[in-house]
């Protein structure tokens, strides 16, 4: 079987963010969000709750290895609330990141390897998309704040999300290096400390 795509003149955003082309990607967030407010008919995907009932298996792990805090106790609480918090029907894409989008000459925006999708809260891809964001120094808060899909979400529901987020990288990095991509726990390393800088920082402000 031939799998072919339409070619794309474009490019993924560049690194650290630049602010035009982050704008340029949120926008088509907000364009896109009410096309996947629901998923069609057709398309069955697990809910939000179904794909991370490990969450608690999560906490216990890194307790196990760094001990309990009061650190740890706020990430249970929230990672726990997120299923709840986190639930919906809008088609999410999970794993949105600058290497899984084009911008196109003109400006036009491609997401691209929905290879994790499920049902969840609307905002959850602006929130993962932002995590880069934050780690490349820009104001991801200033976002949140301003952004359609989430400028009435209440705060917790992010920090809940952005736990469960920090939970999956820093326990998927202590997993063994895949020969078929040697980065892949670097990676991991990198967004697992940029979530728990912006969560520290945001559960700072409460």
């Amino acid at each position: 079987m031939i799998l072919c795509f339409e070619y794309v003149d474009g490019s993924p955003p560049r690194r650290p963010w630049r602010p035009d082309e982050l704008r340029l990607v949120t926008d088509a967030l907000a364009q896109l969000a009410p096309l996947v407010a629901e998923a069609p008919d057709w398309l069955e995907l697990p809910h939000f709750a179904e794909e991370f009932t490990e969450v608690e298996a999560w906490v216990a792990r890194v307790i196990e290895r760094e001990g309990s805090s009061r650190w740890l106790d706020e990430i249970a609480a929230l990672a726990c609330e997120s299923l709840t918090r986190c639930a919906g029907t809008a088609v999410a894409h999970l794993d949105l990141r600058d290497d899984n989008i084009v911008i196109g000459r003109g400006g036009r925006v491609w997401i691209c390897d929905w290879n994790w999708p499920l049902l969840g809260a609307p905002w959850l891809d602006l929130v993962t998309l932002l995590l880069a964001v934050a780690g490349d120094g820009l104001d991801a808060d200033a976002v949140l704040a301003t952004h359609p899909l989430t400028r009435d979400v209440e705060p917790r529901s992010i920090d809940a999300w952005l736990a469960t987020l920090w939970l999956y990288f820093t326990t998927s990095m202590e997993r063994p290096v895949p020969a078929h991509s040697p980065h892949l726990r670097d990676h991991q390393l990198w967004y697992a400390d940029a979530t728990g800088d912006w969560l520290r920082h945001r559960l700072s402000r409460r």
